[in-house]
């Protein structure tokens, strides 16, 4: 909690600060703020089944029409094609440090 970071997309991109965390037995949820309180990401993980894990990012953004706009219109498909590479990358991360704790096992 607290924690402060740039993600590591371009210069441009904001300060963003860890404001909740929540564990359970199966999930894990956090919720990052960027320093503005514009908006935030709520990311959940959720245990499914054995080496399976679903995930559900959800960008919650301060309302009004103005915003509403600029990111329907500009940021949407930039945010989603970012989003979905970063999937990709914990998945293979993901995968690659179980097969290898199976094969240490």
């Amino acid at each position: 909690m607290g924690t402060r970071h740039r993600c590591v997309v371009d210069a441009t991109s904001p300060v963003v600060v860890t404001s909740a965390v929540a564990h359970r037995d199966d999930s894990i949820t956090f919720t990052e703020t960027d320093e503005k309180t514009m908006g935030c990401a709520v990311f959940r993980f959720d245990r499914e089944r054995d080496a399976q894990t679903g995930v559900r990012v959800d960008f919650l953004v301060r309302d009004s029409f103005l915003r509403r706009m600029l990111i329907g219109l500009l940021l949407k498909k930039k945010l989603r094609t970012m989003l979905q590479v970063s999937l990709e990358n914990l998945a293979r991360y993901c995968k690659e440090r179980y097969q290898r704790a199976s094969s240490a096992a």
